[in-house]
């Protein structure tokens, strides 16, 4: 395992979508059976029995090497990736619902908002919400929205956590 010591640690939470794996066929081995080279894919086949079977490419299982009993997870930008159990559930905060998941603002990555000018700030507590909001706007335009979100949060819980 890599040494991470004095890396920056940062805990986020993104929406993804997620299949608990029940089974996988490998083309492999169904390859063997019908006499016949394998193309490297496999198909996964959900716990939840109410999902579709799926196909994944040799790519996925060459890079992810999928397990029964991990996570096959979907990013908001499509990237599709492989969690084992114990990290999955270790980091799993709550289960949001579809209709939340569906209609979260999109990625705003790259794009260019006009906003309303914020009003001038009524005392000191006010000025630095308005210089937070600055800031964030700067680290999402320079790292990307979902980095910008992660530390933000971070700064949220120590905020929360400060005043407790």
């Amino acid at each position: 395992m890599r040494d991470l010591t004095g890396w920056p640690k940062y805990k986020c939470h993104k929406v993804v979508s997620v299949v608990k794996i029940a089974n996988i066929q490998r083309d492999a081995d169904v390859a063997r059976e019908e006499n016949r080279e394998t193309d490297g894919s496999a198909d996964i086949l959900p716990a939840d029995r109410g999902l579709v079977p799926f196909s994944v490419d040799h790519d996925f299982m060459r890079k992810h090497k999928p397990e029964v009993g991990g996570y096959f997870v979907v990013y908001a930008d499509g990237y599709e990736s492989y969690s084992p159990a114990e990290a999955f559930e270790a980091g799993l905060r709550e289960k949001v619902s579809t209709w939340a998941a569906d209609n979260e603002p999109p990625d705003l990555d790259g794009d260019v908002i006009d906003v309303e000018p914020e009003p001038e700030p009524a005392n000191e507590e006010d000025a630095r919400i308005v210089r937070i909001r600055e800031l964030a706007g700067q680290l999402a335009r320079e790292k990307g929205a979902a980095v910008a979100a992660c530390i933000l949060e971070n700064i949220a819980e120590e905020i929360r956590n400060a005043e407790q």
